[in-house]
């Protein structure tokens, strides 16, 4: 088993916490490649059994889904990763089961507000984007803002408790595991236009029922006495700046989608979601790692360790930069073929592929420096941050991406993404003592600046 390999690797290494990095990294990476080999098949055959377009209606039905259930669920994902992690590790159980109740609770009412609000725009929207084709898939994504917005302030409670494998599949396998087999029965049965996007939907709800009860069975919630926490304005104080900084990096990741949509054809933005699902891979090793060091920050922030703090943000950076690299070298080289897997069409995004992947690999070095803000209560000043590289964001987006299509919209994606993650490191210095990057000699070149006193 890879997983006892591991274990034999790190007691060789004779240190715990790179050990339990190491092993929770690779677990999480695990689940995360199994999930994007799905996500791959899903659109693989989405785009083989009803097109090109279809798909790019089904692109931007979510990516507007996402939007709404983020505002929805208020920032409160943040607040149970932070806290549940922080009062597990003291054994608080009851205000675990507190600060959990009273986010989905609060989550509940705003998701259902922003869901109505999806579905009855939906006629708006389609007219924005120029199409009245697109009216049936917003509808029908607009049911899901409920279900994916509790979903995603469940599975951070995993995540608090260290249950990274269950985490990981969660977040990367199992909504899109439920939309493949949902899809399949599917074409299976009729041959429906609108079957892919009704079996992702599904999904969702499936995958937010099954997410619910493995926490619930995980912490036997039900059977905990309740301590009092947070107050509802002091949870409110701290999950509005997280939703409005996640929105914003939304806003950033997705703004050239739709941007794409506004001004040019569906097939451009099927062609370019491929490219950028690809490009994510070049900062897949972030990822996995951040599932592993999110709640250890939040842990050693709430007990006062900041030399623990410092020495964790070393290990992953480490970690990150050199197990990003091969990824980001083989999409730089060989883009075409990566893309054309897919469709032959697919190929004229490449260019867009080569500067995205540039993006994510620089995102890479800077390190977990969003993880870190968020654990550590800086959550407000990272909203300003956030909120001018979505600034500048919309503004390329804008002159460029009318203009150059793909090519353009990428350009503008992978500036603000630099500029946020650069931006925010040398905040975390300002505050903290330490670099949150790593590149190779960064050691030396920083030296005597690396870690706090």
């Amino acid at each position: 088993m890879p997983v006892s390999f591991i274990d034999r690797i790190l007691h060789r290494l004779g240190d715990r916490d790179t050990g339990d990095l190491l092993k929770g990294s690779f677990i999480s990476f695990l689940w995360y490649g199994f999930g994007k080999i799905l996500a791959f098949v899903f659109v693989f055959v989405c785009i083989r059994t009803y097109g090109k377009t279809n798909y790019g209606y089904i692109a931007l039905a979510l990516t507007l889904m996402q939007v709404f259930s983020l505002i929805g669920k208020i920032g409160f994902h943040g607040v149970v990763l932070r806290f549940v992690s922080q009062y597990s590790s003291q054994n608080q159980w009851g205000k675990v089961r507190k600060i959990y109740l009273d986010s989905v609770r609060f989550s509940f009412p705003f998701s259902v507000i922003f869901s109505a609000v999806y579905y009855f725009s939906a006629p708006a929207l389609a007219n924005f984007f120029g199409d009245v084709e697109l009216i049936p898939y917003f509808q029908l994504f607009a049911l899901a803002v409920l279900p994916h917005a509790l979903y995603q302030v469940v599975i951070e409670g995993l995540r608090g408790l260290k249950k990274n494998s269950l985490y990981s599949f969660y977040l990367n396998a199992s909504i899109i595991l439920f939309a493949i087999v949902m899809l399949l029965l599917f074409i299976a049965m009729s041959d429906n236009e609108l079957n892919a996007a009704i079996a992702y939907v599904l999904a969702i709800f499936i995958a937010c029922i099954f997410a619910f009860y493995s926490f619930a069975r995980t912490t036997h919630l039900f059977s905990q006495p309740t301590e009092p926490a947070m107050s509802a304005r002091e949870i409110f104080s701290i999950s509005l700046p997280m939703m409005l900084s996640g929105s914003l990096l939304f806003v950033i990741s997705w703004t050239d989608n739709i941007m794409l949509g506004r001004f040019r054809t569906e097939d451009e933005v099927g062609i370019y979601d491929i490219a950028f699902r690809i490009a994510v891979l070049a900062g897949s090793t972030l990822m996995s790692v951040n599932v592993v060091n999110a709640p250890r920050f939040a842990e050693y922030y709430g007990k006062g360790d900041m030399k623990s703090l410092s020495d964790s943000v070393t290990r992953s950076s480490k970690l990150i930069f050199w197990t990003s690299l091969p990824i980001m070298l083989i999409c730089l080289i060989f883009p075409r073929f990566l893309l054309s897997v897919f469709d032959k069409d697919a190929m004229a995004a490449s260019t867009a592929l080569v500067i995205l992947v540039i993006g994510k690999f620089i995102s890479a070095i800077c390190g977990p420096v969003g993880n870190i803000m968020h654990m550590t209560g800086k959550q407000k000043q990272f909203q300003f941050i956030m909120l001018f590289a979505a600034v500048v964001n919309i503004i390329l987006n804008l002159i460029l991406t009318p203009r150059y299509g793909m090519t353009g919209a990428a350009t503008a994606s992978m500036v603000s993404i630099v500029l946020w993650n650069v931006i925010t490191a040398f905040v975390v210095h300002h505050y903290y003592g330490f670099y949150p990057f790593y590149f190779p000699f960064s050691d030396k070149i920083f030296s005597g600046k690396q870690k706090p006193n």
